[in-house]
Protein backbone atom coordinates (compact mmCIF):
# COMPACT_ATOMS: atom_id res chain seq x y z
CA UNK A 1 0.00 0.00 0.00
CA UNK A 2 1.10 3.44 -0.84
CA UNK A 3 1.68 6.12 1.48
CA UNK A 4 1.41 9.98 0.38
CA UNK A 5 5.05 10.24 2.24
CA UNK A 6 5.97 7.08 -1.06
CA UNK A 7 5.10 8.45 -3.47
CA UNK A 8 5.69 11.83 -5.21
CA UNK A 9 3.64 14.73 -6.76
CA UNK A 10 4.45 13.43 -10.33
CA UNK A 11 3.52 9.58 -9.64
CA UNK A 12 0.37 10.40 -8.15
CA UNK A 13 -0.43 12.57 -11.42
CA UNK A 14 0.87 9.76 -13.50
CA UNK A 15 -1.24 7.42 -11.89
CA UNK A 16 -4.44 9.11 -12.19
CA UNK A 17 -3.53 9.87 -15.76
CA UNK A 18 -2.91 6.02 -16.61
CA UNK A 19 -6.89 5.29 -15.09
CA UNK A 20 -8.35 7.56 -17.72
CA UNK A 21 -8.71 7.23 -21.11
CA UNK A 22 -7.03 10.59 -21.89
CA UNK A 23 -3.51 9.49 -21.24
CA UNK A 24 -3.85 7.06 -24.12
CA UNK A 25 -5.10 9.88 -26.45
CA UNK A 26 -1.71 11.83 -25.01
CA UNK A 27 0.57 9.23 -26.09
CA UNK A 28 -0.85 9.37 -29.56
CA UNK A 29 -0.52 12.21 -29.44
CA UNK A 30 2.84 13.11 -28.89
CA UNK A 31 3.63 9.86 -31.06
CA UNK A 32 1.82 12.09 -33.97
CA UNK A 33 3.55 14.90 -32.99
CA UNK A 34 6.93 13.26 -32.95
CA UNK A 35 6.42 12.03 -36.42
CA UNK A 36 5.66 15.22 -37.52
CA UNK A 37 8.58 16.52 -36.68
CA UNK A 38 10.15 13.46 -38.19
CA UNK A 39 8.80 14.52 -41.66
CA UNK A 40 9.92 17.69 -41.38
CA UNK A 41 13.59 17.10 -40.66
CA UNK A 42 13.24 14.46 -43.42
CA UNK A 43 11.74 17.31 -45.91
CA UNK A 44 14.30 19.99 -44.61
CA UNK A 45 17.41 17.34 -45.45
CA UNK A 46 16.24 16.25 -48.47
CA UNK A 47 15.67 19.82 -49.32
CA UNK A 48 19.65 20.49 -48.56
CA UNK A 49 20.48 17.89 -50.18
CA UNK A 50 18.86 18.89 -53.18
CA UNK A 51 20.67 22.41 -53.06
CA UNK A 52 23.87 21.02 -52.09
CA UNK A 53 24.33 19.47 -55.07
CA UNK A 54 23.33 21.89 -57.15
CA UNK A 55 25.77 24.51 -56.04
CA UNK A 56 28.31 21.45 -56.33
CA UNK A 57 27.49 20.84 -59.91
CA UNK A 58 27.78 24.10 -60.54
CA UNK A 59 30.94 24.57 -59.55
CA UNK A 60 32.65 21.67 -60.32
CA UNK A 61 30.54 20.76 -63.71
CA UNK A 62 30.46 16.91 -62.61
CA UNK A 63 26.76 15.62 -62.82
CA UNK A 64 27.69 11.67 -62.16
CA UNK A 65 27.04 12.31 -58.61
CA UNK A 66 23.90 14.34 -59.29
CA UNK A 67 22.08 11.09 -61.25
CA UNK A 68 21.86 9.42 -57.79
CA UNK A 69 21.34 11.89 -55.17
CA UNK A 70 19.04 14.33 -56.97
CA UNK A 71 16.48 11.73 -57.14
CA UNK A 72 16.87 10.36 -53.31
CA UNK A 73 16.34 14.24 -52.12
CA UNK A 74 13.41 14.38 -54.25
CA UNK A 75 12.24 11.49 -53.40
CA UNK A 76 12.61 12.24 -49.13
CA UNK A 77 11.23 15.50 -49.83
CA UNK A 78 7.71 14.14 -51.36
CA UNK A 79 7.24 11.36 -50.12
CA UNK A 80 5.07 10.11 -46.70
CA UNK A 81 6.96 7.41 -45.95
CA UNK A 82 9.59 8.00 -43.06
CA UNK A 83 12.94 7.35 -44.86
CA UNK A 84 15.24 8.65 -42.51
CA UNK A 85 15.36 7.71 -38.87
CA UNK A 86 15.99 11.04 -36.50
CA UNK A 87 15.46 8.87 -32.90
CA UNK A 88 18.75 7.19 -33.53
CA UNK A 89 20.71 10.03 -33.06
CA UNK A 90 18.76 10.87 -29.84
CA UNK A 91 20.04 7.45 -28.14
CA UNK A 92 16.61 5.90 -28.60
CA UNK A 93 15.46 2.58 -29.81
Amino acid sequence: MYTLENISGDDLIINRLKKTKSYSSCIQLTDNKRKRINMLRQRLCGILLFIITMFAMAASGEMSAAFIIIPFSLYIVFTRKQVLDFEILKGKS
